[in-house]
C-alpha cells in the first residue's frame, strides 16, 4: 500500500480499515513468551478475522523463551534455531506464492 493510500486513514483506523489494511496480505506469526500458547491462538484469530493469509508453517510459538535467547539476542537453543529457519523458508515461500 503506497503512503497516499496510507494517508487515507486515520490516526487510529476503524476496525474496517484495520481489515483494508491486513485483507489478504501474508503474514507471519511469531509468538514468544514464557508459555503464550492462549496468546498465540487469539492472535491468530485475530489476524483470521482481518483476513490475512497464513498457515500454520508461517505461525511459531516459542515456549520458554528466556532460556532460548540471551539479552544480546542470540539464539542459545538449537531447537529454536531449527524452528526460526523453518518459519523463515515457509514465510518466504507464502510470500511469492502471492507475489
Amino acid at each position: 500500500m503506497s503512503s497516499s493510500e496510507m494517508g487515507q486513514f486515520s490516526a487510529s483506523p476503524s476496525s474496517e480499515e484495520f481489515s483494508v489494511l491486513f485483507a489478504q496480505k501474508p503474514i507471519g506469526l511469531i509468538t514468544a513468551s514464557a508459555n503464550g500458547q492462549k496468546g498465540h491462538e487469539e492472535l491468530q484469530l485475530i489476524m483470521k478475522t482481518v483476513e490475512t493469509t497464513f498457515t500454520e508453517a508461517t505461525t511459531l510459538l516459542i515456549q520458554g523463551i528466556k532460556g532460548k535467547i540471551d539479552g544480546d539476542g542470540n539464539i542459545l537453543d538449537s531447537g529454536t534455531e531449527n524452528a526460526l529457519m523453518a518459519f523463515l523458508r515457509n514465510y518466504i515461500e507464502l510470500v511469492n506464492k502471492g507475489a
